[in-house]
């Protein structure tokens, strides 16, 4: 009986101490779904990677793999060309 006191009391300050971010989220109806999504993207790409030595490395690589970008675009080819250097366009 004390025991199950006890669990109550604390879910019940629990509840207090969150009460305000409770509900925000019941009104504006967010959820953290996403974000564990995200968050989860991100540690496997860093288990799967086995480590980094910067964190620009890191940074790049999640945002290639989670930021949905192609690994061989179709990219159009343009040639500029600067006339001042003496380089002639190949036709």
């Amino acid at each position: 009986m004390v025991a199950q006191f006890s669990r109550n009391r604390h879910a019940a300050q629990t509840i207090k101490n969150q009460f305000w971010s409770i509900l925000n989220a019941v009104i504006l109806e967010l959820l953290n779904g996403p974000a564990e999504s995200i968050y989860s993207g991100i540690k496997t790409v860093r288990v799967r990677s086995r480590g980094f030595r910067n964190n620009k490395r890191l940074a790049n690589t999640i945002y290639f793999h989670l930021g949905g970008l192609d690994l061989y675009p179709r990219v159009v080819l343009t040639q500029t060309y600067s006339h001042s250097a003496g380089v002639e366009p190949m036709v």
